[in-house]
Protein backbone atom coordinates (compact mmCIF):
# COMPACT_ATOMS: atom_id res chain seq x y z
CA UNK A 1 0.00 0.00 0.00
CA UNK A 2 1.09 2.91 -0.95
CA UNK A 3 1.86 6.14 1.95
CA UNK A 4 -0.24 9.29 0.98
CA UNK A 5 1.51 12.51 1.51
CA UNK A 6 -0.91 15.14 0.10
CA UNK A 7 -4.17 15.06 -2.36
CA UNK A 8 -4.01 18.25 -4.34
CA UNK A 9 -7.79 19.10 -3.95
CA UNK A 10 -7.81 22.70 -5.03
CA UNK A 11 -6.04 22.13 -8.11
CA UNK A 12 -7.52 19.26 -9.55
CA UNK A 13 -10.77 21.18 -9.04
CA UNK A 14 -9.56 23.72 -10.96
CA UNK A 15 -8.57 21.01 -13.75
CA UNK A 16 -12.45 20.10 -13.57
CA UNK A 17 -13.52 23.64 -13.82
CA UNK A 18 -11.40 23.82 -17.03
CA UNK A 19 -12.38 20.52 -18.60
CA UNK A 20 -16.31 21.73 -17.55
CA UNK A 21 -15.43 24.70 -19.49
CA UNK A 22 -15.14 22.61 -22.82
CA UNK A 23 -18.50 21.14 -22.35
CA UNK A 24 -20.08 24.92 -21.98
CA UNK A 25 -18.77 25.94 -24.77
CA UNK A 26 -20.62 23.23 -26.64
CA UNK A 27 -23.96 24.53 -24.11
CA UNK A 28 -23.55 27.68 -26.49
CA UNK A 29 -22.90 26.43 -29.57
CA UNK A 30 -26.29 24.32 -29.41
CA UNK A 31 -28.16 27.85 -27.98
CA UNK A 32 -26.47 29.91 -30.71
CA UNK A 33 -27.72 27.19 -33.22
CA UNK A 34 -30.65 27.21 -32.07
CA UNK A 35 -31.08 30.95 -32.03
CA UNK A 36 -29.90 30.34 -35.97
CA UNK A 37 -32.85 28.41 -36.42
CA UNK A 38 -31.31 25.04 -36.52
CA UNK A 39 -33.23 21.99 -35.08
CA UNK A 40 -32.70 18.64 -34.15
CA UNK A 41 -29.71 18.94 -32.45
CA UNK A 42 -27.75 18.61 -28.85
CA UNK A 43 -24.40 18.48 -27.43
CA UNK A 44 -23.27 14.95 -27.86
CA UNK A 45 -24.23 14.83 -31.99
CA UNK A 46 -21.51 18.37 -31.21
CA UNK A 47 -19.04 17.48 -29.55
CA UNK A 48 -17.11 16.35 -33.07
CA UNK A 49 -16.68 20.43 -33.05
CA UNK A 50 -17.77 20.91 -36.68
CA UNK A 51 -20.30 23.77 -35.89
CA UNK A 52 -20.73 25.44 -38.97
CA UNK A 53 -20.84 22.41 -40.96
CA UNK A 54 -24.27 21.33 -38.78
CA UNK A 55 -25.48 25.00 -39.73
CA UNK A 56 -24.65 24.60 -43.09
CA UNK A 57 -25.79 21.54 -43.63
CA UNK A 58 -29.50 21.72 -42.14
CA UNK A 59 -29.90 25.71 -43.88
CA UNK A 60 -29.22 23.67 -46.79
CA UNK A 61 -31.54 21.20 -46.64
CA UNK A 62 -34.21 23.36 -45.48
CA UNK A 63 -33.55 25.40 -48.84
CA UNK A 64 -33.92 22.37 -50.97
CA UNK A 65 -37.76 21.73 -49.55
CA UNK A 66 -38.82 24.77 -51.39
CA UNK A 67 -38.76 25.38 -54.89
CA UNK A 68 -38.75 28.90 -54.55
CA UNK A 69 -35.52 29.07 -52.43
CA UNK A 70 -33.91 26.36 -53.75
CA UNK A 71 -32.32 27.86 -56.86
CA UNK A 72 -31.09 31.16 -54.99
CA UNK A 73 -27.30 30.98 -53.51
CA UNK A 74 -26.72 29.74 -50.29
CA UNK A 75 -25.72 32.94 -48.58
CA UNK A 76 -28.62 34.65 -50.28
CA UNK A 77 -30.81 32.51 -48.55
CA UNK A 78 -29.55 33.05 -45.58
CA UNK A 79 -29.31 36.61 -45.54
CA UNK A 80 -32.91 36.43 -46.52
CA UNK A 81 -33.92 34.73 -43.71
CA UNK A 82 -31.49 36.62 -40.99
CA UNK A 83 -29.22 33.69 -40.30
CA UNK A 84 -25.46 34.77 -39.59
CA UNK A 85 -22.66 32.01 -38.35
CA UNK A 86 -20.01 34.34 -37.53
CA UNK A 87 -20.34 33.35 -33.63
CA UNK A 88 -20.90 30.03 -34.21
CA UNK A 89 -17.53 30.10 -36.16
CA UNK A 90 -16.24 31.88 -33.64
CA UNK A 91 -17.47 28.74 -30.81
CA UNK A 92 -15.84 26.32 -33.16
CA UNK A 93 -12.47 27.45 -32.71
CA UNK A 94 -12.66 28.03 -28.77
CA UNK A 95 -13.66 24.70 -28.96
CA UNK A 96 -11.48 22.76 -30.80
CA UNK A 97 -8.49 24.55 -29.94
CA UNK A 98 -9.74 23.69 -25.87
CA UNK A 99 -10.01 19.39 -27.59
CA UNK A 100 -6.59 19.48 -29.42
CA UNK A 101 -4.90 20.08 -26.13
CA UNK A 102 -2.85 16.84 -25.23
CA UNK A 103 -2.68 16.86 -21.03
CA UNK A 104 -0.06 15.03 -19.69
CA UNK A 105 1.08 13.45 -16.54
CA UNK A 106 3.58 11.26 -15.48
CA UNK A 107 2.33 7.64 -13.61
CA UNK A 108 3.06 8.83 -10.21
CA UNK A 109 3.35 12.07 -8.49
CA UNK A 110 3.22 13.82 -11.34
CA UNK A 111 3.88 17.41 -9.47
CA UNK A 112 6.87 16.77 -8.19
CA UNK A 113 8.67 15.05 -11.38
CA UNK A 114 7.38 18.61 -13.02
CA UNK A 115 8.84 20.96 -10.11
CA UNK A 116 12.20 18.59 -10.50
CA UNK A 117 11.92 19.51 -14.47
CA UNK A 118 11.40 22.90 -14.53
CA UNK A 119 14.22 23.78 -12.06
CA UNK A 120 16.64 20.89 -13.13
CA UNK A 121 18.33 23.37 -14.72
CA UNK A 122 19.46 25.19 -11.80
CA UNK A 123 19.54 22.47 -9.20
CA UNK A 124 21.95 19.22 -10.14
CA UNK A 125 20.35 17.18 -7.37
CA UNK A 126 16.78 17.59 -8.95
CA UNK A 127 18.12 16.36 -12.51
CA UNK A 128 18.86 13.14 -10.94
CA UNK A 129 15.51 12.90 -9.53
CA UNK A 130 13.96 13.43 -13.09
CA UNK A 131 16.06 11.09 -15.03
CA UNK A 132 14.19 8.08 -12.91
CA UNK A 133 10.84 9.74 -13.48
CA UNK A 134 8.05 7.32 -14.68
CA UNK A 135 6.32 7.54 -17.86
CA UNK A 136 4.96 10.36 -19.05
CA UNK A 137 0.94 9.46 -20.08
CA UNK A 138 -1.16 11.57 -22.60
CA UNK A 139 -4.78 12.45 -21.96
CA UNK A 140 -7.41 14.50 -24.31
CA UNK A 141 -9.90 15.87 -22.63
CA UNK A 142 -12.14 13.21 -23.60
CA UNK A 143 -10.22 10.91 -21.15
CA UNK A 144 -12.28 13.03 -18.50
CA UNK A 145 -15.26 14.22 -20.37
CA UNK A 146 -18.18 12.26 -21.37
CA UNK A 147 -21.13 13.42 -23.29
CA UNK A 148 -24.81 12.34 -23.24
CA UNK A 149 -27.34 14.48 -24.88
CA UNK A 150 -27.29 17.35 -23.07
CA UNK A 151 -26.07 16.85 -19.95
CA UNK A 152 -21.75 16.08 -19.06
CA UNK A 153 -20.09 13.81 -16.55
CA UNK A 154 -16.61 14.71 -15.24
CA UNK A 155 -14.21 11.89 -13.85
CA UNK A 156 -10.81 12.50 -13.01
CA UNK A 157 -8.75 10.24 -10.68
CA UNK A 158 -7.24 11.94 -7.79
CA UNK A 159 -4.23 9.64 -8.44
CA UNK A 160 -3.03 12.29 -11.12
CA UNK A 161 -3.17 14.82 -8.46
CA UNK A 162 -1.77 13.12 -5.28
CA UNK A 163 1.96 13.06 -3.95
CA UNK A 164 3.11 9.60 -2.38
CA UNK A 165 5.97 9.14 -0.43
CA UNK A 166 8.57 6.80 -1.54
CA UNK A 167 10.44 5.80 1.21
CA UNK A 168 10.40 5.08 5.32
CA UNK A 169 13.07 8.02 5.37
CA UNK A 170 11.02 10.66 4.08
CA UNK A 171 7.72 9.35 6.87
CA UNK A 172 9.81 9.69 9.67
CA UNK A 173 11.00 12.91 8.75
CA UNK A 174 7.51 14.00 8.86
CA UNK A 175 6.58 12.48 11.91
CA UNK A 176 9.57 14.20 13.44
CA UNK A 177 8.91 17.48 12.40
CA UNK A 178 5.60 17.09 14.21
CA UNK A 179 6.96 15.58 17.09
CA UNK A 180 9.28 18.86 17.59
CA UNK A 181 6.74 21.23 17.09
CA UNK A 182 4.56 19.61 19.94
CA UNK A 183 7.56 19.78 22.22
CA UNK A 184 8.92 22.89 21.54
CA UNK A 185 4.17 24.41 22.10
CA UNK A 186 4.46 22.67 25.31
CA UNK A 187 7.65 23.61 26.41
CA UNK A 188 6.64 27.37 25.15
CA UNK A 189 9.69 28.15 22.73
CA UNK A 190 9.59 31.48 20.90
CA UNK A 191 8.17 30.65 17.22
CA UNK A 192 10.94 31.95 15.44
CA UNK A 193 12.97 29.16 16.95
CA UNK A 194 11.39 26.74 16.36
CA UNK A 195 10.90 27.18 12.75
CA UNK A 196 14.27 27.86 11.98
CA UNK A 197 15.90 24.28 12.00
CA UNK A 198 12.67 23.01 10.17
CA UNK A 199 11.97 26.04 7.38
CA UNK A 200 13.76 23.47 5.09
CA UNK A 201 10.96 20.83 5.21
CA UNK A 202 8.28 23.34 4.91
CA UNK A 203 6.42 25.41 2.16
CA UNK A 204 7.59 28.73 3.77
CA UNK A 205 7.85 31.58 2.05
CA UNK A 206 7.48 35.48 3.39
CA UNK A 207 8.00 38.23 0.75
CA UNK A 208 6.29 41.23 1.08
CA UNK A 209 7.49 42.86 -1.93
CA UNK A 210 5.97 40.74 -4.22
CA UNK A 211 3.23 40.22 -1.96
CA UNK A 212 3.86 35.91 -0.79
CA UNK A 213 2.86 35.69 2.62
CA UNK A 214 3.09 31.43 2.66
CA UNK A 215 3.75 29.73 6.30
CA UNK A 216 5.36 26.68 6.26
CA UNK A 217 4.16 26.92 10.03
CA UNK A 218 1.20 29.08 11.84
CA UNK A 219 2.30 31.26 14.69
CA UNK A 220 -0.14 29.31 17.27
CA UNK A 221 2.02 25.93 15.59
CA UNK A 222 -0.86 24.19 15.26
CA UNK A 223 -0.76 23.98 11.55
CA UNK A 224 2.40 22.30 9.66
CA UNK A 225 2.56 22.98 5.93
CA UNK A 226 5.24 20.62 4.51
CA UNK A 227 6.54 21.67 1.13
CA UNK A 228 6.26 17.51 -0.25
CA UNK A 229 8.24 18.55 -3.25
CA UNK A 230 11.56 19.04 -0.52
CA UNK A 231 10.26 15.79 1.53
CA UNK A 232 10.45 13.50 -1.71
CA UNK A 233 14.24 14.13 -2.12
CA UNK A 234 14.53 13.26 1.24
CA UNK A 235 16.67 9.47 0.57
Amino acid sequence: MKDLLFHDEEKQKKFEEGIKATFIILEDALKELQNQGVQGLNCEKLKGGKFVDAFENFHKEQQAKSNITKPMLFDKYLELYGYKSEQIAKLEDDYNRRIGVVYSFYGINDAFYKSCKALSGYQSKLKQFFNKAPRLISYSVFDFLTVRGNTCQIEVSKELFTLYATNDKQLNVMGKVKSYVQLAKELDIEYKDVLKPIEKYLDHKIDPLIGVNKRGLSHDMKQINFDYNKILTIE
